[in-house]
């Protein structure tokens, strides 16, 4: 199973502002995260991502939504999953579902599946905007990881998008 962080962030590492939310992230990298969706079809999150992402309508995406939560409740939706489970066995909910790929979003979220080492490559859109209060790409658990850039790419006159593989234990760092 191939698990992916796409991620909007600021230079320095956010991925939502305390004061704005996410309406730092410009429409470029907007439709690569819709079109990578389409693609996947299944995605985890946190309480609040979900929460945030419900607010602006997009919730829930198309195919299998999970959402990690220490308080479990009933979902509304036929595509929607609340769990209290850790992020190897949201996987094998995935898993049993057929599902081959899996993005994964959120601060907490992105850091427990890193401590986990079940993230395979991570997609990050580096917005034109700098803040010092909110969400960082990172926000949980702490852990050290070495990616290899696979590619940049620019997605507009202000935005680039980075490529990462995230290389485990006995790879090549090539």
């Amino acid at each position: 199973m191939k698990v992916i962080i796409y991620m909007s962030i600021t230079p320095n590492g956010y991925i939502a502002s305390s004061r704005s939310g996410t309406d730092f992230i410009q429409s470029a990298s907007d439709r690569g995260f819709r079109r990578m969706m389409s693609q996947v079809k299944a995605n985890v999150v946190g309480t609040g991502t979900y929460k945030k992402s419900l607010e602006s309508g997009h919730f829930p995406y198309k195919g299998l939504n999970v959402v990690m939560t220490r308080k479990p409740v009933k979902s509304r939706w036929k595509n929607v999953i609340f769990t209290d489970k850790g992020p190897a066995e949201v996987l094998e909910l995935f898993r049993k579902e057929g599902y081959r790929r899996v993005m994964v979003g959120g601060g907490k979220i992105n850091s427990l599946f890193m401590k986990a080492k079940l993230v395979d490559e991570i997609y990050l859109d580096v917005q034109p905007s700098v803040f010092t209060e909110g969400v960082r790409v990172f926000d949980g658990p702490d852990f050290d990881a070495k990616l290899r850039l696979i590619g940049v790419k620019r997605l507009s006159r202000s935005e680039v998008q980075l490529h990462y593989k995230v290389l485990k234990k006995g790879h090549p760092q090539k």
